[in-house]
């Protein structure tokens, strides 16, 4: 009787200690799984990393070339603010660039209010009140003048709203202040941002290098016939000739003054990685050697080609 307790309490132990030896196998099975996966994903991070770092790298040196470029000591190499699209090359990487004299974009500091209204519809601000409020406060903010304009909220309405500082009555310094202005949302200032410069220094805008969707946004003509004045606008730029005539009336036309450029430059790796950024360059007055000085900068984040971002 005693063997036999004996032989099952044997049992039991080798069972207890077979169960106890699968778990052990079991639980370091699923802990090489987590560290593996893991390793796995910190690989990921740091390839994604990696190529992030290169792409926006490379994207600097496109920024840094334009404006080497657009001061070439020979005029047939010398850039132009055409706004046509570029490719440089570096083994096997591309970098796609743009440059655009800043007439072809809005400048907040000399719009007339037409023109903002009109961006703002093209914003989403459907409500023609609504744009007329934001038009005054605009204008109202850049306005030397402490008097309100007739839909602007004035000083008393920042502080209606809890704001301590009002209008500032001078110039914008740099688009991103549009922010401050009172009832311009996140939303609307992240739709008209793309389109603002404070460098143009002109009332209207350059239609024959604009970008097309600032010209549908602004212009009354029909997207049939602004689409054959972009056709041809590019064949022209191509051919190294004039370009059309806008067509219709806009009263807002203006010519490239070649006092700042905005180029934007695009990376796209084949491994995923890319980058798109925006600078604005002004001739530089400081004898220190360089062409140009960079006044703005503006990081695009991820793109997926040469053609993504605010221009085309």
């Amino acid at each position: 009787m005693t063997r036999k307790r004996t032989l099952a309490a044997r049992r039991r132990r080798r069972g207890v200690a077979l169960v106890t030896t699968l778990w052990i196998i079991t639980l370091l099975t699923v802990i090489a799984g987590s560290l593996t996966l893991g390793m796995r994903r910190e690989a990921g991070i740091v390839h994604y990393l990696q190529q992030v770092t290169e792409a926006r790298t490379l994207a600097e040196g496109g920024i840094h070339h334009a404006a080497l470029m657009l001061s070439h000591p020979q005029p047939e190499q010398r850039w132009s603010g055409d706004g046509a699209l570029r490719r440089i090359v570096l083994g096997d990487r591309e970098i796609w660039v743009r440059v655009r004299d800043a007439a072809a974009y809005v400048d907040l500091n000399h719009a007339p209010g037409e023109l903002l209204d009109a961006l703002l519809l093209s914003a989403g601000a459907d409500e023609a009140a609504q744009r007329s409020r934001l038009v005054d406060n605009i204008l109202d903010w850049r306005d030397p003048s402490p008097e309100r304009r007739l839909h602007g909220d004035g000083a008393a309405g920042y502080a209606a709203a809890g704001r301590a500082d009002g209008p500032r009555n001078g110039p914008f310094p740099a688009v991103e202040e549009l922010q401050r202005v009172l009832g311009i949302t996140p939303t609307v200032y992240r739709r008209v941002a793309p389109w603002l410069t404070v460098y143009s220094g002109v009332a209207g805008i350059a239609p024959e290098i604009a970008d097309p969707r600032l010209l549908t946004a602004l212009s009354a003509a029909e997207p049939v016939v602004l689409d054959g004045f972009v056709q041809e606008r590019e064949a022209a730029l191509a051919q190294g000739r004039p370009g059309p005539a806008f067509p219709g009336a806009f009263a807002h036309v203006a010519s490239p003054a070649g006092i700042a450029y905005i180029v934007e430059s695009f990376v796209v790796l084949p491994g995923g990685g890319s980058a798109g950024l925006r600078a604005t360059l002004v001739p530089a007055n400081d004898g220190g050697g360089k062409p140009f000085t960079i006044v703005a900068y503006r990081d695009r984040g991820r793109v997926t080609g040469a053609g993504d971002g605010a221009s085309r």
